[in-house]
């Protein structure tokens, strides 16, 4: 394809490569595969977006001295520090929010948590 970028361009390579002897087309997928690949994207989304919760906490944990180890298996760890009046967080941190979310708020970061580990 030429150096210029326009419809017209885009038309003439398509029915150049429709002409050629050695095309190979590619099958429409059927139903179940694109089920399928929906149902592996969305999991992998859920445990991108599960791995970067746990790391921000982490993160912030880290902040105010609290050292956790990696790792979605050690979240209780990092959950009961968070929970725990007498870890040395102070009042103010805003993870203190995370331990009395009432209802107004929904569910707090810690049982989103939890349900995921």
């Amino acid at each position: 394809m030429k150096r210029q970028k326009n419809y017209a361009s885009y038309a003439k390579a398509i029915c150049e490569a429709a002409l050629r002897p050695t095309m190979r087309f590619v099958p429409v997928k059927s139903e179940e595969t694109q089920e399928a690949g929906l149902v592996f994207r969305g999991r992998e989304l859920l445990i991108r977006q599960r791995t970067q919760a746990i790391d921000a906490l982490r993160g912030h944990l880290g902040e105010y001295g609290q050292i956790g180890p990696q790792g979605a298996a050690n979240t209780a760890r990092l959950i009961a520090i968070v929970e725990d009046t007498d870890s040395g967080l102070p009042g103010s941190c805003p993870l203190a929010w995370c331990r009395s979310a009432g209802p107004r708020r929904g569910p707090s970061l810690i049982r989103l948590l939890q349900r995921a580990a």
